[in-house]
């Protein structure tokens, strides 16, 4: 599957729940958290045909279900995105 080929992030629906899952699983023991650290499910999100900024939908959906909360911005650890700000976020379940 090419880049152009990759479903765009707001292709996110509930057929993609099992990322989701995914996601909580990784920031279960976190306290805090950034999309940097979902960036282990990089494979997965490539296997199932989504777009790496599918993260953001995931975020958006946990803080809508009052799971993380917004803390700060922050820069980036990841060249790849230039370093740009991205959101510190609470664990909240």
């Amino acid at each position: 599957m090419t880049q152009n080929e990759l479903k765009p992030p707001r292709s996110y629906c509930n057929t993609s729940m099992i990322l989701e899952r995914y996601a909580k699983n990784v920031i279960a023991n976190l306290q805090e958290f950034t999309v940097d650290d979902l960036h282990v499910l990089d494979n997965t999100v490539k296997e199932l045909g989504y777009d790496k900024r599918v993260f953001g939908a995931i975020c958006k959906s946990l803080e809508s279900q009052r799971l993380i909360e917004k803390i700060c911005p922050q820069a980036s650890i990841r060249e790849e995105c230039h370093h740009r700000t991205i959101v510190r976020w609470r664990v909240l379940f």
